[in-house]
């Protein structure tokens, strides 16, 4: 858990190479799109939580959409539009879920 007012998305790099890391709560942080991409590559990433974050929905669609591990997101309070969070889910719905 790192739901920490102080971690930015230079915070993040310490995540580089923890290839079993499966969840990961980041609501209340100074995230943006540019975190995201170093999200992307947490090979293992299953649950994130992002609520009350600066990602964008482009920032999303660009980064996390494509990511096959993740199966469940918190992005309440964030930019990313409910029918982009729709056509995650979509994808798999029978295992994905999404708190908006």
């Amino acid at each position: 858990q790192m739901a920490n007012a102080d971690v930015t998305d230079e915070t993040l790099q310490y995540l580089e190479g923890m290839k079993r890391l499966r969840e990961l709560d980041l609501n209340d942080t100074r995230i943006t799109d540019v975190g995201l991409q170093t999200l992307s590559r947490l090979p293992a990433l299953q649950i994130l939580r992002l609520r009350k974050t600066q990602v964008s929905d482009q920032g999303f669609r660009d980064d996390l959409m494509g990511k096959r591990t993740l199966l469940e997101l918190d992005m309440r309070q964030t930019d990313v539009a409910s029918k982009t969070l729709r056509a995650w889910k979509a994808e798999n719905k029978d295992q994905r879920k999404c708190l908006r």
